[in-house]
């Protein structure tokens, strides 16, 4: 048990925000067990409101970056995974969807896959880059487009994060704001 757990923490330490990608594409059945890992997550009385769009076309993807006025680089990754939500099968669609994002996140970082969460529903243009999603895929009006993942091969190594890096204490509180975890 020992094990699994640290490997397990040892997967999210090394979750980083990829922005080199190799000219290598992911395998369709690589994508498939990325979907499938996000499809474990935890989803409001069962109800699975997402829907995983795989957008390998470069004219897509360069439009979608542009459109959310970020970096041209992400671009170049071989594919974009748009996490999308119905919206009349949940109250909870976006929470949901976001969750199912988090999993393909950790389960690339597992599977030797870079990743980067390059666009969610809090960018200033999303409205821009949901009009380019929505045109270029023909979606449904009652699925909206909540988190764009770009994966490929890694370009680069990038270090783990450490606990002291990210963690902080004062974030952490118990009972009551305030009381933090070093509080005697």
């Amino acid at each position: 048990m020992e094990e699994q757990k640290n490997v397990m923490i040892d997967t999210i330490l090394r979750r980083r925000t990829a922005r080199k990608f190799l000219e290598k594409p992911v395998p369709k059945s690589v994508i498939e067990d990325l979907l499938q890992m996000a499809m474990f997550a935890p989803t409001r009385l069962g109800k699975r409101p997402w829907h995983f769009i795989v957008i390998q076309d470069s004219d897509v993807k360069a439009r979608l970056v542009k459109s959310l006025q970020i970096s041209p680089e992400f671009a170049d990754a071989p594919a974009f995974i748009a996490v999308t939500g119905e919206k009349g099968v949940s109250e909870t669609w976006d929470l949901d969807a976001a969750a199912a994002t988090q999993n393909l996140l950790i389960a690339a970082t597992a599977m030797g896959i870079a990743s980067a969460w390059i666009a969610g529903m809090v960018n200033p243009a999303w409205d821009k880059a949901n009009d380019v999603f929505v045109e270029a895929i023909q979606s449904p009006k009652e699925v909206e487009l909540v988190a764009l993942v770009a994966i490929g091969y890694p370009a680069e190594e990038l270090p783990a994060h450490t606990p002291a890096e990210v963690y902080e204490q004062r974030r952490a509180h118990f009972e009551r704001w305030g009381n933090t975890v070093g509080d005697s």
